[in-house]
């Protein structure tokens, strides 16, 4: 997926969160707000609870890449996922599931390829 579908600056990440609806599990928080722009956008935040550089970064690639197939990007969205540092106990596959559980959640659109 292109870059533009990131949200990236601080203020943009800050308004996401002000101005949410937001939902929940043990493994994430997944904040959404309506979006300026006619496609949907997202930012990944993994803190350092999450373990090391490595870890993160990998676990950030993965949510990354689970995103980019899961979400419709005809969408106005601005969506910020926050991982929590139970999320080293999940599998990939397993990430894939609790993540789709809160996007429908959250009545996001989905296009599923498997």
């Amino acid at each position: 997926m292109r870059k533009k579908y990131r949200v990236k600056r601080n203020e943009e990440i800050e308004s996401i969160i002000k101005n949410h609806k937001s939902y929940g599990n043990k493994y994430f928080n997944v904040y959404i707000k309506q979006s300026e722009t006619t496609y949907f956008r997202y930012a990944i935040s993994v803190g350092k609870k999450i373990g090391i550089a490595v870890t993160r970064v990998k676990r950030k690639r993965q949510l990354r890449s689970i995103i980019d197939n899961m979400i419709d990007i005809n969408q106005s969205l601005d969506i910020l996922v926050v991982a929590k540092p139970t999320i080293n106990d999940l599998e990939f596959d397993e990430m894939r599931r609790q993540l789709a559980y809160l996007f429908k959640k959250l009545n996001i659109k989905m296009k599923m390829k498997d």
